[in-house]
């Protein structure tokens, strides 16, 4: 039998290809990190995958690289639809983390909803080919676009704190997630300390008047020492308990750490002086007492609340379990559909005006009773007595048509439809960006709609270190009364 022969093994690629949101509908952060054979300490790698209505290139996604894998820790953002390039010492462990972390495929018989169908099971991050592209370097994140994406997000970033996933806690040691996560601790501690009740707990010592169980063992030590009071065990209601000493203790930190920043600082004292009744322990003490404490809380968002006090005490990078720092792979992966936020970010500006109030997700009405349920995303009542149903709105977070004809096919029969369900004007939404943005509805006359009108509405979306839309009550007012106009006369 001849030999077979000697085949070179196919070279491993240098770089590994991946798309940040492919559908164009998630923000959101990723952690990864590896362990190098030359160094002791583990690298960190963070990506940020911003909004692509932030990208300065004209709207078309770009291509990036990675090109210094040697770092010990290295931030770098992208926007929605990017592509990037990582080294394959980083790209086989953020390969290997999009292969776990897979959506699992509907079970026959089950529709998607219509959110699923939006793109808000869009992935955060899809393996591609080789762009054969041009690709620039990927710089550093900077500390200003890091902070105008948590303040973005800050209210879907929520969940970190009440349901932190594994890994949650290295925002502690980004210092623009840190802010985000030290606010959102001090909100839900003002929110928790307001519902504050005393409580019994268990308490032994020495009294001059006998109280619940006396301690047999202590009085033969009393009767030798010839002591006047005796050791007594009973239940005391009291408000100053360890798990209160641990939030009061994180609120001192949060306000010395965040001093330059005056609505945490007002936040963290505004706690401190609900808590001035509990007893301010040292850190090491309250740390010592930690676990025992945790084993003892059993509400669930007093537990987090509690978790996230000590992590803070703690001063760690890690919140959750402990990292292995031997260990590769994913740390912490987070992202949030850019369509949720945009339809928040539209109903609460609408509720600025004081003349128009915004109801998500109304109740009642909807097309299509199986399979893919549509329902409207925000419906437009008049403030005041009467509060009357003016208008429904439905978000789209994608570039503004010149026109509602010039929309998606879909979307036009999708608003159309809206109309004559709810009988009234029916509007997409949709964001603009770049600095010339503004407030503006396009209103057009739907063929075979019945008489309600449907039409666009261009909102501006928020530039990075904005929390919301950035228009006044009086350009929204305008906005909305031209949309509705000639509707009350019918």
């Amino acid at each position: 039998m001849s030999e077979m022969p000697d085949v070179d093994p196919v070279p491993a690629p240098e770089t590994v290809w991946f798309q940040a949101s492919e559908r164009g509908n998630g923000i959101g952060l990723t952690v990864l990190q590896r362990k190098a054979a030359d160094r002791a300490d583990p690298q960190w790698l963070f990506v940020y995958v911003l909004p692509k209505l932030w990208r300065e290139s004209g709207g078309r996604s770009v291509v990036v690289r990675l090109d210094d894998p040697a770092a010990r820790h290295t931030t770098i953002a992208v926007h929605e639809q990017d592509i990037l390039g990582l080294p394959l010492a980083w790209g086989a462990v953020l390969r290997d983390a999009i292969l776990v972390g897979r959506e699992p495929e509907p079970v026959d018989g089950e529709e998607p909803t219509e959110e699923e169908d939006a793109g808000v099971r869009d992935r955060l991050w899809t393996e591609v080919v080789d762009p054969r592209m041009e690709a620039s370097p990927a710089g550093d994140c900077d500390e200003r676009t890091r902070d105008g994406f948590w303040k973005l997000i800050e209210e879907e970033a929520t969940v970190l704190l009440v349901d932190p996933p594994p890994g949650a806690s290295v925002l502690l040691g980004d210092p623009a997630a840190r802010r985000t996560y030290l606010r959102l601790f001090l909100q839900a501690a003002g929110e928790q300390v307001a519902r504050r009740r005393p409580e019994f707990i268990s308490t032994t010592e020495p009294l001059n008047t006998v109280r619940g169980r006396l301690l047999a063992d202590r009085l033969v030590q009393r009767a030798a020492r010839r002591t006047v009071p005796v050791w007594c065990e009973f239940d005391s209601l009291t408000a100053d308990t360890r798990m209160w000493q641990a939030v009061r203790r994180a609120a001192m930190v949060c306000a010395a750490e965040m001093g330059e920043d005056a609505d945490l600082l007002e936040l963290a004292m505004e706690v401190d002086a609900r808590l001035n009744d509990v007893a301010i322990e040292s850190i090491a003490e309250v740390l010592a007492q930690a676990n025992e404490v945790a084993a003892a809380v059993r509400e669930r968002q007093l537990k987090s609340l509690h978790r996230v006090a000590t992590a803070i005490l703690r001063h760690e990078v890690l919140l959750a379990e402990p990292s292995d720092a031997d260990a590769e792979g994913l740390v912490f992966m987070f992202k949030v559909p850019t369509s949720e936020v945009w339809e928040r970010l539209v109903a609460e500006a609408v509720n600025t005006t004081g003349a128009y109030r915004a109801v998500r997700h109304p109740e009642g009405k909807a097309l299509f009773a199986a399979g893919v349920r549509k329902a409207v995303d925000i419906a437009v009542y008049r403030g005041g007595a009467d509060g009357r149903l003016a208008l429904v709105l439905d978000g789209k977070y994608k570039r503004a048509p010149g026109g509602l004809r010039a929309a998606d096919m879909k979307d036009q029969y999708q608003i159309y439809a809206y109309a004559n369900l709810w009988g009234v004007p029916a509007l997409l939404a949709y964001p603009g960006s770049g600095p010339s943005a503004r407030s503006r509805a396009r209103m057009s006359a739907a063929l075979e709609n019945r008489g309600e009108r449907s039409g666009i509405v261009e909102l501006p979306f928020p530039r990075p270190g904005e929390r919301a839309i950035p228009a006044t009550a009086a350009e929204l007012v305008e906005v909305l009364d031209r949309a509705r106009q000639d509707s009350d006369s019918r």
